[in-house]
């Protein structure tokens, strides 16, 4: 992979943003604001977690994992939430984040997504749209013959949204904008620069 495509760049360009401001004396003050924002967010991610490993780890590692075949980790086919990433950093150990850097500045050669390496995900707290992503088969094996646990599979993409989607105030809007009035800005703050988001946002009335 391409270490200067545009999605690496804008990933490690994020990436070092965060990590620098979070680093200086007068991010110490958000970052502590961060780990309490984010408290009810991953609680649900651990709860999240806690199902997908229940339900759904068997059948997705012997359908997919084993043989390397999942779509969920290709080569620049996820999408990360600025958000993802300032929740990802204040979770992380300098350690951790210089790792993604480094990930991000070598990335692999073949079609995974460059923040796999051979021990599993570089991130603590995965992208959200990762953490969500069910296959086609799954959805048609697992889920659809059991009603109750399609039931509770939609209640957790409900409470995603409580996070994720700008139709009211969310922790993904709040995150890029406090680091907005830092004076910071990334083309992965896509609450603020999304069309179908800010119409969301606007329908809402809280732009």
């Amino acid at each position: 992979m391409n270490p200067d495509s545009a999605y690496n760049l804008e990933q490690r360009r994020a990436w070092e943003m965060i990590s620098r401001h979070l680093a200086r004396a007068e991010g110490y003050g958000l970052r502590l604001e961060i780990l309490d924002r984010t408290r009810p967010y991953l609680a649900f991610r651990k709860e999240l977690a806690a199902f997908q490993d229940a339900r759904f780890k068997d059948f997705c590692t012997a359908a997919c994992f084993n043989d390397s075949t999942s779509a969920c980790c290709s080569r620049e086919g996820i999408v990360t939430f600025f958000a993802d990433a300032a929740i990802n950093a204040v979770a992380s150990t300098p350690e951790q984040i210089q790792l993604l850097l480094h990930t991000l500045a070598n990335p692999r050669s073949d079609g995974r997504c460059v923040y796999l390496s051979n021990t599993g995900c570089l991130w603590q707290v995965s992208p959200v749209v990762c953490a969500m992503f069910v296959c086609d088969r799954l959805e048609r094996e697992v889920l659809a013959p059991n009603p109750d646990l399609q039931k509770t599979w939609d209640d957790f993409q409900a409470k995603r949204k409580f996070f994720t989607w700008p139709d009211r105030p969310v922790l993904f809007d709040w995150l890029e904008e406090k680091f907005i009035g830092e004076g910071l800005d990334s083309p992965l703050m896509y609450l603020h620069k999304s069309p179908g988001l800010l119409k969301i946002k606007a329908k809402a009335g809280i732009l």
